[in-house]
């Protein structure tokens, strides 16, 4: 009953305010989240599936990331991918008020 009160990660916070600047620079865009997505694969498949959405992947690991966050495997245009602790950005999203259609 009571509110997350814990410190959130300095890299969480960095990942939600540069994914909040593309929420905010596409308003009214719906939004997908995936959670825990490893490599990354998953938020492509996703994103293919759902062009009019944007969909945003997050994952602690920077070695599983680390492809997408270097440029060495493209996104399709409306996917974002950030390295986050995911209970800390969701705690984030949920103060910003996003509203997810759907979570992977």
């Amino acid at each position: 009953a009571q509110p997350a009160r814990g410190p959130l990660p300095a890299h969480t916070r960095a990942a939600f305010a540069a994914v909040a600047a593309r929420v905010g620079a596409e308003p009214g865009r719906r939004l997908l989240l995936d959670a825990g997505c490893g490599t990354a694969d998953s938020t492509a498949r996703i994103a293919r599936a759902h062009p009019s959405h944007l969909v945003i992947g997050i994952d602690q690991s920077a070695a599983r990331l680390a492809a997408v966050l270097e440029g060495r495997r493209p996104l399709p245009p409306n996917a974002v991918v950030v390295r986050a602790e995911v209970a800390a950005f969701w705690r984030l999203a949920r103060e910003a008020r996003w509203c997810f259609d759907r979570l992977y």
